[in-house]
């Protein structure tokens, strides 16, 4: 009988997990020491200074650095629509 092949990545659940001890803990799982440190020394400032809700923030961004290559804030940008304005209007 063969078995099914699964296609399940485990990493996102390790770097989630891994936030949960350390803030920049998923960059740092992937390599990027520099921006993994950054992170730590962000969440640790942001929490002595704004609390939980902060730490948690930059936690985010760093899990959302680590799995897309874009902040928090890129990707909201993304995620908002863009109203071009339509071909051929005339300036006022």
């Amino acid at each position: 009988m063969a078995q099914a092949q699964t296609d399940f990545n485990l990493q996102p659940v390790v770097d989630m997990v891994g936030e949960r001890f350390l803030t920049g803990a998923s960059l740092l799982l992937r390599g990027r020491i520099g921006e993994g440190l950054a992170h730590t020394v962000l969440g640790m400032v942001a929490y002595t200074t704004f609390g939980l809700p902060a730490m948690l923030l930059v936690s985010a961004n760093s899990f959302a650095r680590a799995e897309t290559g874009h902040n928090l804030i890129e990707l909201a940008t993304h995620a908002l629509p863009h109203n071009e304005p339509a071909t051929g209007a005339k300036k006022a």
